[in-house]
């Protein structure tokens, strides 16, 4: 009422309004606005201008400013106005300066002791048009120099109830503009604002202590107390004035804020004050859950129902309690209101993340599955980022075939999101490496080019490190190419698969390598540009496997060796000139296996969110297990060799299995035993590439390694074992006397290991020449105390040796020319004293473990003879070697 009489007394402003409302159009009213700016700015120059008028002038300006135009004079006069006595006038200097100044604006520094001074006023409406506004346009600067006067406004007793609640959300301004002038000695007097007897103020109190408390919750325990009391005399006593009661309920705002504090602070060890809350919960629970028709009731009660629910699953201590959130939420999944709906499932998201047993929340999984196919997006979304919360291996298969169901039918925008998550769960919860190859084709040719491009990218890595699941991909692959119609992004998946794995299955007539030629050469020319490329290089791959093929596949680089696009051009003109060159030699160093990826996150894993808010608990259940132990629970994969994760937990992109596949032995050799060390040694040179290197009660090294003769490379993974971190964390080669091999560590592991983590480094090897002794790596940290491993890395001579098929008939007939050069040598090897024998399928695997091809083997009554052959590959040589291996049952 005060501001329209205002403005009824400025005719001049009165009649400027009318004019533009009645104006013809656009054109005429910016004429009479740019009209009256300069009649403004002439009128500014007049240094007799009393109080009045300047406050006529600057409303003019507010009110074209209001209309969408800039103002860029009038500040100075707006600040006059600042230190005029009469209320109006200061009235209308601060609205200018709140509306068109902002924080970061130069001249708020020209307001601050105008502020400060009508802070200090004992006018109460002085006080409130300064508060006003400092928590509009506060800032640093205006923190530095007002928080504490603002501060005692709100500590005073004497001030009035209502210049205490604006001092308390100015003083939250302040606060999110700089935390500095946040000070210890503030802390009491700030939590007695929790015992004032105006709930206007307990309310402004409660935003301002839970923002300050969220930094340093320990501070403000002192306000636990009083919010537990305020908040039983609201719910169950009904104490509350009538002012603040809405729709029959006592104060619902300020009831959540008041849960959402108890939530932030650390709660004492006071079962009594404890009682009280859950005495307070369990009304809430049995009297706020009543349905009524009043809309604006219900969503008031619903709004302090589910504020319930999160400090339960905050407090997460009584069982009973949790009983009645599982009832209430499942109850809110049937709502007739989708609002409510929404809430229950993003609260049972935030149960799911918080508790260990998921059981009473997977009783509503039919429901929730129900949701999936909502006609609200929103709630398509919240029941998707609940399923991902609850999907395990029991419930994988029927899961991820009802989102197989809704991925048919999904918008558009929901489609990347839902692929995401698909491929995700099928690679953290797959059983059988079957079904997860499956799904994940099935996902690629549902999606096709609405899945990322990481989802089939991650499919080819994932096959590339398993090798039992690499016939089946392959199945599968030439299986969908054969359909007559197959989505470009699932035939660039298709070709990469059969390039590089195709080989594995070309022995079975229906599976030839001429068939999966066939397959592909259906789907090249109807495909974009980027899969050409792709069946390209998979020609080539199978120029280099199967030379019987090329003269099928040589006119097909030359027919695109004339595109039009230039990068397929070049591709296939490339790849024409390495397939027909007599000499294969650089065709097969081109077609050689992937190499070793480096160990980092899935950019899966990243899509789906580390910081994602739709699955991440929230920040109320963050903070609690920030109190808590962590355990070291970590879900199991099926695709896991040797204790290396090479699929769940990162793009373990590891080494691409060898065509020429090494059987793989798993022994278990006590940590810290005295043989332990040279024991995994012997194991990791002889049958295996991957396993553990070194183990003791305070670290575990696994190493993952691949060799692709001459270099290799090396994956180790170091596991802190302990609660506490190894902190100066380093790994070194030591200085290696021989030139003929170079080993350079690629990348480090970062300085600290934290407790129960792990953490990785690459290192890659090249052998120039024969050489005898494995280098070693020196590795120092400090656990409380400093240590040193010298550890011999598993990189030895047979590291570099691939198989030479000979055939068996032939066999003597080599052996006898190497003899005839006087290049032939013999020993007899005893394994140890007292041993009877090994295994003969043990013996079979530590010679293929060494890089030898098995031409034939033979087993008599006393012995079993291998004949093997193969190559040793080095930059500077290459030898051919054979081998007659006799093995003794009995020693002799």
């Amino acid at each position: 009422m005060a501001s329209r009489n205002v403005v009824n007394n400025m005719k001049g402003l009165v009649q400027f309004i009318s004019d533009l409302r009645n104006s013809r159009d656009s054109g005429y009213e910016e004429k009479r606005i740019n009209a009256e700016l300069a009649n403004i700015r002439s009128k500014f120059k007049d240094s007799s201008l009393n109080g009045y008028q300047k406050k006529k002038y600057v409303c003019k300006l507010l009110y074209i400013y209001t209309l969408g135009y800039p103002i860029d004079f009038g500040h100075f006069e707006a600040v006059q106005l600042l230190g005029s006595q009469k209320y109006s006038e200061k009235q209308i200097g601060y609205l200018f300066i709140s509306l068109i100044l902002n924080e970061k604006d130069d001249l708020t520094n020209l307001v601050i002791n105008s502020i400060k001074k009508d802070l200090q006023s004992h006018l109460e409406v002085y006080n409130c048009l300064a508060l006003h506004c400092v928590a509009n346009i506060g800032s640093a600067e205006m923190a530095a120099a007002l928080s504490e006067v603002v501060q005692q406004l709100l500590n005073s007793h004497v001030t009035k109830p209502y210049v205490r609640k604006k001092a308390a959300l100015a003083l939250l301004r302040l606060y999110n503009k700089d935390s500095a002038i946040f000070k210890p000695e503030m802390t009491h007097r700030i939590c007695t604002i929790l015992q004032d007897e105006d709930l206007g103020v307990v309310t402004a109190g409660c935003s301002l202590i839970a923002t300050m408390a969220e930094s340093n919750s320990a501070a403000f325990a002192e306000a636990y107390n009083p919010a537990v009391k305020i908040l039983y005399d609201l719910i169950v006593n009904g104490d509350c004035p009538q002012e603040y009661i809405y729709y029959n309920l006592p104060s619902p705002w300020l009831s959540v804020k008041l849960l959402q504090l108890l939530q932030i602070l650390p709660a004492p060890d006071d079962p009594a004050l404890n009682n009280k809350l859950s005495e307070t919960l369990r009304y809430v629970f049995s009297n706020y859950t009543i349905m009524c028709s009043n809309v604006q009731q219900s969503n008031a009660q619903n709004a302090v129902v589910f504020e319930a629910v999160n400090l339960v699953i905050h407090m997460n201590s009584d069982p009973s309690l949790l009983h009645k959130c599982y009832q209430t939420l499942g109850n809110s999944l049937t709502a007739p209101l989708i609002n409510f709906q929404y809430v229950s499932l993003e609260a049972m998201a935030y149960l799911a993340a918080s508790v260990e047993n998921t059981y009473e929340i997977r009783k509503h999984m039919p429901t929730i599955l129900n949701s999936l196919h909502n006609r609200d997006v929103s709630i398509r979304r919240k029941a998707l980022d609940l399923i991902y919360l609850l999907c395990d291996k029991s419930t994988v298969s029927p899961v991820v075939t009802e989102l197989f169901k809704l991925l048919s039918t999904a918008d558009l925008s929901l489609k990347e999101e839902l692929s995401v998550k698909i491929a995700v769960l099928a690679e953290k919860s797959a059983t059988e490496a079957k079904w997860y190859i499956s799904t994940m084709m099935r996902l690629v040719y549902l999606a096709n080019e609405q899945a990322p491009e990481e989802v089939w990218v991650r499919v080819v890595q994932i096959v590339t490190n398993n090798e039992n699941i690499q016939v089946p991909a392959a199945q599968d692959a030439l299986s969908y190419l054969q359909h007559s119609v197959c989505p470009s992004t699932l035939a660039k998946l298709c070709a990469c698969i059969l390039g590089e794995f195709g080989h594995l299955i070309s022995s079975d007539p229906n599976t030839s390598a001429a068939v999966q030629l066939d397959a592909m050469e259906s789907h090249i020319t109807s495909c974009p540009s980027t899969v050409k490329a792709i069946f390209l290089s998979a020609y080539l791959k199978f120029c280099s496997v199967f030379p019987d093929l090329k003269p099928r596949i040589l006119p097909i680089f030359q027919r695109y060796s004339t595109a039009a696009n230039a990068e397929l051009q070049q591709r296939a003109y490339e790849y024409l000139m390495l397939a027909s060159n007599p000499d294969t030699t650089l065709l097969d160093t081109v077609c050689e296996e992937l190499p070793l990826y480096d160990e980092r996150e899935s950019a899966l894993f990243n899509r789906v969110g580390h910081s994602d808010d739709t699955i991440s608990r929230s920040k109320m259940i963050e903070r609690r297990n920030s109190y808590m132990p962590v355990s070291n629970g970590k879900a199991s994969n099926p695709f896991r060799t040797n204790g290396v994760d090479t699929v769940g937990s990162s793009m373990n992109s590891a080494a691409p299995s060898s065509r020429h596949s090494v059987t793989r032995t798993e022994t278990s050799i006590p940590a810290g035993s005295s043989t332990n060390a040279d024991a995994l040694y012997d194991l990791l040179i002889s049958s295996t590439n991957d396993g553990v290197l070194y183990e003791d009660n305070t670290l575990k090294i696994s190493v993952r390694s691949k060799f692709m003769p001459p270099h290799g490379a090396l994956i180790l993974t170091f596991l802190n074992k302990t609660a506490g971190a190894l902190s100066n964390f380093k790994s070194t080669i030591d200085p290696y006397s021989s030139t003929h091999l170079k080993t350079i560590i690629s990348r480090d592991t970062g300085g600290t290991i934290y407790g129960n983590d792990t953490a990785q480094q690459t290192i890659t090897t090249e052998a120039a020449d024969i050489f005898w002794d494995s280098p070693k790596v020196s590795i120092t940290y400090s656990a409380g105390t400093p240590r040193t491993h010298n550890i011999r890395l598993p990189i030895v001579l047979t590291k570099f040796m691939v198989p030479l098929p000979i055939l068996a008939k032939d066999f003597g007939y080599r052996w006898g020319q190497l003899r005839e050069v006087n290049l032939e040598r013999r020993s007899t090897i005893k394994y140890g004293t007292g041993v009877i024998g090994l295994e003969i399928e043990y013996v079979n695997d530590i010679v293929k473990g060494f890089g030898w091809g098995i031409c034939n083997r033979e087993e008599h009554a006393e012995t079993t003879e291998w004949l093997c052959s193969g190559v040793l590959k080095l930059c500077l040589r290459q030898d051919a070697l054979i081998l007659e291996l006799q093995y003794w049952l009995h020693d002799i």
